[in-house]
């Protein structure tokens, strides 16, 4: 199944919350009333300050095995990751220290034990 981007509303997505009470819908569809560029199906970016991890003394690149993927999903998977390299979501680097077989993987728990700071 393709990922897809569609815009809606806050007053829509409150809506859609059937696990919540017609009252806290009410009280969800007010606190997003005027966040409708958050729902415009289109990705956003980050317009503050740059972002810089700092990570503790002598820290040393993690390797960790990557996660699966199910062959059925892999084809699914690929196109989404392309599109979103794409669209500037992130960028490939190439080899590295911290991913020594050039495979895609999470790596925000290798992170957080070497922040100085702070969860990524």
């Amino acid at each position: 199944m393709d990922a897809t981007y569609e815009a809606t509303s806050g007053a829509e997505v409150a809506d859609k919350q059937q696990h919540l009470t017609e009252d806290q819908c009410k009280l969800l569809a007010q606190a997003l009333k005027n966040t409708d560029e958050i729902f415009d199906g289109q990705l956003g970016h980050y317009k503050h300050e740059k972002v810089h991890l700092e990570l503790i003394e002598n820290a040393q690149p993690v390797f960790s095995k990557a996660y699966s993927l199910l062959k059925q999903h892999e084809p699914a998977f690929l196109k989404e990751l392309k599109h979103l390299q794409e669209i500037g979501v992130f960028e490939g680097t190439g080899p590295s220290e911290w991913v020594s077989d050039n495979q895609l993987r999470s790596c925000n728990e290798s992170l957080n034990a070497l922040a100085t700071s702070g969860v990524y």
